[in-house]
Protein backbone atom coordinates (compact mmCIF):
# COMPACT_ATOMS: atom_id res chain seq x y z
CA UNK A 1 0.00 0.00 0.00
CA UNK A 2 1.07 3.16 -1.25
CA UNK A 3 1.62 6.61 1.06
CA UNK A 4 -0.94 8.32 -0.65
CA UNK A 5 -3.42 5.26 -0.61
CA UNK A 6 -3.13 5.89 3.06
CA UNK A 7 -4.63 9.31 3.28
CA UNK A 8 -7.79 10.04 4.10
CA UNK A 9 -10.29 13.35 3.53
CA UNK A 10 -12.08 14.85 0.28
CA UNK A 11 -11.48 14.42 -3.37
CA UNK A 12 -12.66 14.49 -7.01
CA UNK A 13 -13.99 11.15 -7.95
CA UNK A 14 -12.07 10.06 -10.91
CA UNK A 15 -13.24 9.34 -14.25
CA UNK A 16 -12.63 5.80 -15.55
CA UNK A 17 -13.56 6.26 -18.96
CA UNK A 18 -12.99 9.45 -21.48
CA UNK A 19 -14.79 10.19 -24.95
CA UNK A 20 -14.65 13.35 -26.82
CA UNK A 21 -17.29 14.66 -29.43
CA UNK A 22 -15.22 16.76 -32.06
CA UNK A 23 -17.76 18.46 -33.28
CA UNK A 24 -19.79 19.47 -30.44
CA UNK A 25 -16.23 19.85 -28.62
CA UNK A 26 -17.74 17.93 -25.63
CA UNK A 27 -16.35 15.50 -23.23
CA UNK A 28 -18.12 13.08 -21.86
CA UNK A 29 -17.22 11.15 -18.38
CA UNK A 30 -17.70 8.33 -16.97
CA UNK A 31 -17.46 8.68 -13.27
CA UNK A 32 -18.54 6.36 -10.79
CA UNK A 33 -22.30 6.03 -11.77
CA UNK A 34 -22.28 9.45 -13.34
CA UNK A 35 -22.46 10.44 -16.90
CA UNK A 36 -21.35 13.84 -17.49
CA UNK A 37 -20.85 16.45 -20.38
CA UNK A 38 -18.09 19.11 -20.46
CA UNK A 39 -17.76 21.85 -23.04
CA UNK A 40 -13.94 21.72 -23.75
CA UNK A 41 -14.58 25.34 -25.13
CA UNK A 42 -15.83 26.61 -22.30
CA UNK A 43 -15.55 24.10 -19.38
CA UNK A 44 -19.12 23.99 -18.90
CA UNK A 45 -20.86 21.22 -17.67
CA UNK A 46 -23.32 20.30 -20.16
CA UNK A 47 -25.48 17.45 -18.66
CA UNK A 48 -25.05 15.17 -15.50
CA UNK A 49 -26.60 11.84 -15.09
CA UNK A 50 -26.73 9.59 -12.40
CA UNK A 51 -28.59 6.32 -12.71
CA UNK A 52 -28.79 5.35 -8.76
CA UNK A 53 -30.57 8.59 -7.36
CA UNK A 54 -29.51 7.89 -3.68
CA UNK A 55 -26.48 5.81 -3.71
CA UNK A 56 -26.71 5.14 0.01
CA UNK A 57 -29.94 2.92 -0.50
CA UNK A 58 -27.70 0.70 -3.40
CA UNK A 59 -28.00 -3.22 -2.31
CA UNK A 60 -24.86 -3.45 -0.83
CA UNK A 61 -23.87 -7.10 -2.61
CA UNK A 62 -24.32 -5.44 -5.40
CA UNK A 63 -22.66 -1.96 -4.89
CA UNK A 64 -18.75 -3.33 -5.97
CA UNK A 65 -20.14 -3.93 -9.50
CA UNK A 66 -23.81 -1.62 -9.73
CA UNK A 67 -22.37 1.60 -9.34
CA UNK A 68 -20.63 2.34 -12.26
CA UNK A 69 -20.85 3.79 -15.99
CA UNK A 70 -17.83 1.57 -17.79
CA UNK A 71 -17.94 2.99 -21.52
CA UNK A 72 -19.46 5.46 -23.16
CA UNK A 73 -19.75 5.23 -27.75
CA UNK A 74 -20.87 7.89 -30.09
CA UNK A 75 -21.98 7.48 -33.62
CA UNK A 76 -20.35 9.07 -35.98
CA UNK A 77 -22.58 11.96 -36.61
CA UNK A 78 -22.61 12.17 -32.97
CA UNK A 79 -26.48 12.22 -32.51
CA UNK A 80 -26.43 9.32 -30.39
CA UNK A 81 -24.51 8.21 -27.56
CA UNK A 82 -24.89 5.11 -26.04
CA UNK A 83 -23.54 4.33 -21.88
CA UNK A 84 -23.42 0.82 -20.41
CA UNK A 85 -22.79 0.30 -16.66
CA UNK A 86 -22.00 -2.38 -14.75
CA UNK A 87 -25.97 -3.40 -14.32
CA UNK A 88 -25.51 -4.33 -17.33
CA UNK A 89 -28.10 -1.52 -18.43
CA UNK A 90 -27.13 0.13 -22.10
CA UNK A 91 -28.83 3.55 -22.33
CA UNK A 92 -29.33 5.66 -25.41
CA UNK A 93 -29.06 8.88 -25.28
CA UNK A 94 -29.82 11.42 -28.46
CA UNK A 95 -27.73 14.66 -28.85
CA UNK A 96 -29.17 17.87 -29.55
CA UNK A 97 -27.09 20.86 -31.07
CA UNK A 98 -26.87 22.43 -27.98
CA UNK A 99 -24.59 19.21 -27.04
CA UNK A 100 -27.28 18.28 -24.27
CA UNK A 101 -28.68 14.60 -24.40
CA UNK A 102 -31.90 13.21 -23.83
CA UNK A 103 -32.44 10.00 -22.46
CA UNK A 104 -34.79 8.01 -24.92
CA UNK A 105 -34.30 4.14 -23.93
CA UNK A 106 -32.51 1.73 -21.72
CA UNK A 107 -32.51 -2.00 -21.55
CA UNK A 108 -30.52 -4.43 -19.56
CA UNK A 109 -28.42 -6.78 -21.75
CA UNK A 110 -27.57 -10.71 -20.33
CA UNK A 111 -24.26 -10.06 -19.76
CA UNK A 112 -21.44 -7.43 -18.75
CA UNK A 113 -20.75 -5.49 -21.66
CA UNK A 114 -16.96 -5.71 -22.72
CA UNK A 115 -16.60 -3.02 -25.66
CA UNK A 116 -18.70 -1.50 -28.26
CA UNK A 117 -18.69 1.04 -31.20
CA UNK A 118 -21.07 2.28 -33.81
CA UNK A 119 -20.68 1.40 -37.06
CA UNK A 120 -20.86 3.61 -40.07
CA UNK A 121 -24.37 2.93 -40.11
CA UNK A 122 -25.30 3.88 -36.95
CA UNK A 123 -25.74 0.29 -35.34
CA UNK A 124 -24.21 -0.31 -32.18
CA UNK A 125 -21.52 -3.02 -32.05
CA UNK A 126 -20.76 -4.67 -29.19
CA UNK A 127 -19.29 -7.70 -26.96
CA UNK A 128 -19.47 -8.79 -23.51
CA UNK A 129 -17.79 -10.32 -21.75
CA UNK A 130 -19.38 -14.23 -22.17
CA UNK A 131 -17.28 -14.17 -25.41
CA UNK A 132 -20.18 -12.88 -27.60
CA UNK A 133 -20.52 -9.88 -30.15
CA UNK A 134 -24.41 -8.49 -31.16
CA UNK A 135 -25.25 -5.61 -33.76
CA UNK A 136 -28.21 -3.82 -32.49
CA UNK A 137 -29.98 -0.50 -33.89
CA UNK A 138 -32.67 2.07 -32.30
CA UNK A 139 -35.51 -0.51 -33.71
CA UNK A 140 -33.95 -3.20 -30.86
CA UNK A 141 -34.11 -0.56 -28.13
CA UNK A 142 -37.86 0.22 -29.19
CA UNK A 143 -39.13 -3.46 -29.30
CA UNK A 144 -37.10 -4.07 -26.12
CA UNK A 145 -38.34 -0.79 -23.97
CA UNK A 146 -41.79 -1.74 -25.16
CA UNK A 147 -44.75 -1.38 -22.27
CA UNK A 148 -46.82 -4.46 -23.78
CA UNK A 149 -43.79 -7.07 -23.49
CA UNK A 150 -46.42 -9.43 -22.85
CA UNK A 151 -48.39 -8.88 -26.21
CA UNK A 152 -45.72 -8.11 -28.59
CA UNK A 153 -42.56 -10.35 -28.79
CA UNK A 154 -39.83 -8.82 -27.35
CA UNK A 155 -36.77 -8.30 -29.85
CA UNK A 156 -34.18 -11.09 -29.23
CA UNK A 157 -30.20 -10.35 -29.07
CA UNK A 158 -28.24 -12.74 -31.67
CA UNK A 159 -24.71 -12.77 -31.57
CA UNK A 160 -22.82 -11.83 -34.94
CA UNK A 161 -20.04 -13.92 -33.84
CA UNK A 162 -18.20 -15.44 -30.80
CA UNK A 163 -14.94 -16.24 -28.95
CA UNK A 164 -14.67 -19.30 -26.44
CA UNK A 165 -13.09 -16.74 -23.89
CA UNK A 166 -13.87 -13.66 -22.55
CA UNK A 167 -13.92 -11.00 -25.09
CA UNK A 168 -11.57 -7.63 -24.18
CA UNK A 169 -11.51 -5.40 -27.12
CA UNK A 170 -13.06 -4.54 -30.86
CA UNK A 171 -12.10 -2.60 -33.48
CA UNK A 172 -13.85 -1.99 -36.75
CA UNK A 173 -12.30 -0.90 -40.15
CA UNK A 174 -12.01 -1.15 -43.87
CA UNK A 175 -11.11 -4.39 -45.35
CA UNK A 176 -6.91 -4.03 -46.17
CA UNK A 177 -7.65 -6.03 -49.11
CA UNK A 178 -11.00 -4.73 -49.99
CA UNK A 179 -11.40 -0.90 -48.84
CA UNK A 180 -15.27 -0.89 -49.81
CA UNK A 181 -15.37 -3.29 -47.40
CA UNK A 182 -15.67 -3.91 -43.43
CA UNK A 183 -13.88 -6.19 -41.08
CA UNK A 184 -14.14 -6.13 -37.19
CA UNK A 185 -10.77 -7.22 -34.94
CA UNK A 186 -11.41 -8.49 -31.76
CA UNK A 187 -9.31 -9.85 -28.84
CA UNK A 188 -9.48 -12.00 -25.80
CA UNK A 189 -8.14 -13.48 -22.83
CA UNK A 190 -6.63 -16.20 -24.47
CA UNK A 191 -3.57 -14.57 -26.50
CA UNK A 192 -6.21 -14.89 -29.60
CA UNK A 193 -6.66 -11.45 -32.37
CA UNK A 194 -9.10 -12.23 -34.70
CA UNK A 195 -9.99 -10.69 -37.64
CA UNK A 196 -13.37 -11.65 -39.04
CA UNK A 197 -15.91 -10.11 -41.99
CA UNK A 198 -18.67 -7.17 -41.05
CA UNK A 199 -21.38 -7.81 -40.70
CA UNK A 200 -20.96 -11.35 -41.87
CA UNK A 201 -18.62 -12.07 -38.66
CA UNK A 202 -18.77 -15.64 -39.31
CA UNK A 203 -16.24 -15.59 -41.88
CA UNK A 204 -12.85 -15.35 -40.17
CA UNK A 205 -10.02 -13.71 -42.12
CA UNK A 206 -6.74 -14.40 -39.95
CA UNK A 207 -5.59 -14.54 -36.47
CA UNK A 208 -2.69 -12.61 -35.50
CA UNK A 209 -0.81 -15.28 -33.00
CA UNK A 210 1.90 -14.24 -30.91
CA UNK A 211 0.96 -12.90 -27.74
CA UNK A 212 1.73 -15.07 -24.52
CA UNK A 213 -0.50 -13.78 -21.91
CA UNK A 214 -4.11 -11.95 -21.91
CA UNK A 215 -5.08 -8.90 -24.39
CA UNK A 216 -6.08 -6.08 -22.35
CA UNK A 217 -6.15 -3.44 -25.52
CA UNK A 218 -6.66 -2.91 -28.86
CA UNK A 219 -6.50 -0.41 -31.09
CA UNK A 220 -6.23 0.90 -35.12
CA UNK A 221 -2.93 3.10 -36.19
CA UNK A 222 -4.38 3.29 -39.43
CA UNK A 223 -6.56 1.11 -41.77
CA UNK A 224 -4.26 -1.82 -41.98
CA UNK A 225 -1.67 -1.74 -39.37
CA UNK A 226 -3.17 -2.82 -35.13
CA UNK A 227 -1.84 -1.91 -32.26
CA UNK A 228 -2.16 -4.88 -29.36
CA UNK A 229 -0.94 -4.93 -25.86
CA UNK A 230 -1.87 -6.83 -22.27
CA UNK A 231 -0.06 -8.66 -19.76
CA UNK A 232 3.17 -9.94 -21.30
CA UNK A 233 5.37 -6.76 -21.05
CA UNK A 234 5.40 -5.85 -24.89
CA UNK A 235 3.39 -4.01 -27.61
CA UNK A 236 2.78 -5.66 -30.96
CA UNK A 237 2.64 -3.99 -34.28
CA UNK A 238 0.88 -6.16 -36.67
CA UNK A 239 -0.18 -5.77 -40.49
CA UNK A 240 -3.84 -6.63 -40.90
CA UNK A 241 -3.30 -7.23 -44.66
CA UNK A 242 -1.14 -10.46 -43.46
CA UNK A 243 -1.69 -11.09 -39.74
CA UNK A 244 2.00 -10.70 -39.36
CA UNK A 245 3.61 -9.58 -36.78
CA UNK A 246 5.54 -5.94 -37.70
CA UNK A 247 7.31 -5.46 -34.45
CA UNK A 248 7.60 -6.00 -30.78
CA UNK A 249 8.14 -2.84 -28.31
CA UNK A 250 9.57 -3.89 -24.97
CA UNK A 251 6.66 -1.74 -22.55
CA UNK A 252 8.07 -3.08 -19.02
CA UNK A 253 11.92 -1.76 -20.11
CA UNK A 254 10.83 1.76 -21.12
CA UNK A 255 8.10 2.13 -18.15
CA UNK A 256 11.66 1.13 -16.15
CA UNK A 257 11.59 4.08 -14.19
CA UNK A 258 7.94 4.09 -12.81
CA UNK A 259 7.86 -0.15 -12.00
CA UNK A 260 8.75 -1.64 -9.26
CA UNK A 261 11.32 -4.94 -9.20
CA UNK A 262 8.33 -7.50 -8.86
CA UNK A 263 5.36 -5.44 -10.14
CA UNK A 264 3.66 -7.33 -12.90
CA UNK A 265 2.25 -5.16 -16.00
CA UNK A 266 -0.62 -4.92 -17.80
CA UNK A 267 -1.57 -2.42 -20.25
CA UNK A 268 -4.87 -0.06 -20.05
CA UNK A 269 -4.31 2.24 -22.63
CA UNK A 270 -2.72 2.63 -26.12
CA UNK A 271 -3.05 6.15 -27.98
CA UNK A 272 -2.19 6.23 -31.62
CA UNK A 273 -0.94 9.33 -32.68
CA UNK A 274 -0.69 9.03 -36.47
CA UNK A 275 0.11 12.90 -37.15
CA UNK A 276 3.31 12.90 -34.74
CA UNK A 277 4.27 9.10 -35.93
CA UNK A 278 3.54 8.60 -32.10
CA UNK A 279 2.05 5.60 -29.97
CA UNK A 280 1.52 6.10 -26.65
CA UNK A 281 1.02 3.66 -23.67
CA UNK A 282 0.10 3.57 -20.05
CA UNK A 283 -0.23 0.57 -17.78
CA UNK A 284 -2.40 0.02 -15.07
CA UNK A 285 -1.49 1.99 -11.65
CA UNK A 286 1.62 3.28 -13.43
CA UNK A 287 1.50 7.11 -13.15
CA UNK A 288 2.79 8.08 -16.49
CA UNK A 289 3.08 7.54 -20.59
CA UNK A 290 5.58 6.05 -22.62
CA UNK A 291 5.68 7.13 -26.28
CA UNK A 292 7.15 4.90 -29.00
CA UNK A 293 7.97 6.43 -32.77
CA UNK A 294 6.43 4.33 -35.66
CA UNK A 295 8.78 4.60 -38.72
CA UNK A 296 7.84 4.34 -42.30
CA UNK A 297 8.52 0.43 -42.16
CA UNK A 298 6.20 0.24 -39.21
CA UNK A 299 8.90 -0.53 -36.75
CA UNK A 300 8.92 0.74 -33.18
CA UNK A 301 11.77 2.35 -31.29
CA UNK A 302 11.44 4.24 -27.52
CA UNK A 303 10.95 7.93 -27.98
CA UNK A 304 10.32 9.19 -24.55
CA UNK A 305 8.29 8.60 -21.39
CA UNK A 306 6.96 11.51 -18.92
CA UNK A 307 5.51 10.66 -15.37
CA UNK A 308 2.12 12.40 -14.19
CA UNK A 309 0.83 13.51 -10.96
CA UNK A 310 -1.29 9.93 -10.61
CA UNK A 311 -1.57 6.31 -12.50
CA UNK A 312 -3.81 6.73 -15.55
CA UNK A 313 -7.04 5.37 -16.11
CA UNK A 314 -7.61 6.18 -19.35
CA UNK A 315 -6.26 8.84 -22.43
CA UNK A 316 -7.68 10.22 -25.68
CA UNK A 317 -5.71 11.99 -28.36
CA UNK A 318 -7.36 15.27 -29.38
CA UNK A 319 -6.85 16.73 -32.86
CA UNK A 320 -8.34 20.13 -32.91
CA UNK A 321 -8.36 23.24 -32.20
CA UNK A 322 -4.43 21.25 -31.57
CA UNK A 323 -3.21 17.90 -31.31
CA UNK A 324 -2.56 17.07 -27.40
CA UNK A 325 -3.54 14.08 -24.89
CA UNK A 326 -6.00 14.26 -21.75
CA UNK A 327 -5.91 11.79 -19.35
CA UNK A 328 -7.85 10.72 -16.67
CA UNK A 329 -6.09 10.51 -13.33
CA UNK A 330 -6.38 7.90 -10.27
CA UNK A 331 -7.56 11.01 -7.64
CA UNK A 332 -8.75 8.40 -5.45
CA UNK A 333 -5.13 7.21 -4.93
CA UNK A 334 -2.93 10.68 -5.08
CA UNK A 335 -6.14 12.69 -3.95
CA UNK A 336 -4.57 14.98 -6.89
CA UNK A 337 -5.66 16.24 -10.23
CA UNK A 338 -8.27 14.15 -12.39
CA UNK A 339 -6.78 15.31 -15.30
CA UNK A 340 -3.98 15.90 -16.87
CA UNK A 341 -3.21 17.51 -20.66
CA UNK A 342 0.02 16.59 -22.54
CA UNK A 343 1.12 18.82 -25.43
CA UNK A 344 3.95 18.57 -28.53
CA UNK A 345 5.97 21.18 -29.01
CA UNK A 346 7.18 22.34 -32.63
CA UNK A 347 10.45 20.57 -31.58
CA UNK A 348 8.88 17.64 -31.12
CA UNK A 349 9.47 17.04 -27.25
CA UNK A 350 6.51 16.32 -25.24
CA UNK A 351 5.64 17.70 -22.63
CA UNK A 352 2.26 18.63 -19.48
CA UNK A 353 0.59 21.66 -20.19
CA UNK A 354 -1.87 23.57 -17.92
CA UNK A 355 -4.98 23.64 -18.57
CA UNK A 356 -7.62 25.99 -17.02
CA UNK A 357 -10.95 24.55 -18.92
CA UNK A 358 -9.62 20.88 -17.07
CA UNK A 359 -9.28 22.77 -14.18
CA UNK A 360 -12.28 24.13 -14.05
CA UNK A 361 -14.38 20.95 -15.27
CA UNK A 362 -12.48 18.80 -12.42
CA UNK A 363 -13.25 21.67 -9.42
CA UNK A 364 -16.60 22.73 -10.61
CA UNK A 365 -18.16 19.48 -12.89
CA UNK A 366 -16.41 16.42 -11.08
CA UNK A 367 -18.37 14.89 -8.16
CA UNK A 368 -16.48 15.76 -4.81
CA UNK A 369 -16.42 12.48 -2.75
CA UNK A 370 -14.86 10.57 0.50
CA UNK A 371 -14.54 7.57 -0.97
CA UNK A 372 -15.13 5.54 -4.34
CA UNK A 373 -18.67 4.95 -5.49
CA UNK A 374 -17.18 1.41 -6.12
CA UNK A 375 -14.06 -0.54 -7.01
CA UNK A 376 -12.50 0.25 -10.45
CA UNK A 377 -11.91 -1.87 -12.77
CA UNK A 378 -9.00 -4.13 -12.55
CA UNK A 379 -7.40 -5.12 -15.51
CA UNK A 380 -4.85 -7.63 -14.05
CA UNK A 381 -7.46 -9.72 -12.38
CA UNK A 382 -7.70 -11.35 -15.89
CA UNK A 383 -4.30 -13.07 -15.64
CA UNK A 384 -4.40 -17.02 -15.51
CA UNK A 385 -2.65 -18.09 -12.19
CA UNK A 386 0.10 -20.25 -14.22
CA UNK A 387 1.06 -17.25 -16.12
CA UNK A 388 4.65 -17.26 -16.03
CA UNK A 389 4.15 -13.16 -16.27
CA UNK A 390 2.92 -12.70 -12.55
CA UNK A 391 6.46 -12.24 -11.54
CA UNK A 392 8.30 -9.76 -13.30
CA UNK A 393 11.18 -11.12 -15.32
CA UNK A 394 13.60 -10.45 -12.70
CA UNK A 395 12.36 -12.71 -10.35
CA UNK A 396 11.69 -15.76 -12.49
CA UNK A 397 12.98 -18.52 -12.47
CA UNK A 398 15.33 -19.82 -15.24
CA UNK A 399 14.06 -22.62 -17.66
CA UNK A 400 15.87 -25.87 -17.04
Amino acid sequence: MTEASLKTGSFYHPCQFISYLPKKQLLVCCSGPYLLGFSLATGEKNFEFCYQDDLQQKNKEAAAYGQAFRQAAFSKDESRLVAVSEDKCLRLWEIDEAAKVHLRYEKTIPKRCADMKFDDSGDLIFGDKFGDVYRINEEWFKSASSENQKEKKESKLEPIMGHVSILTQLCLTNDPHKPDQKIIVTSDRDEHIRISRFPSAYIIDGFCMGHEDFISRISLYDNSTLISGGGDNHVFLWDLKSCQCLDAFDVRSAFANYLSVDKPMVISSIIPIPPKNLIAFACEGIAGLVFATVSSEKRLTYHSAIPLAGPVLHAIFLQKPKERIIASLDSSVTFGPCFQEIGFTDEGSIQCVENPILDRIEKQGLIKTETRFCPLAQLHTMRKNHSKFLKSDSTQQPKE
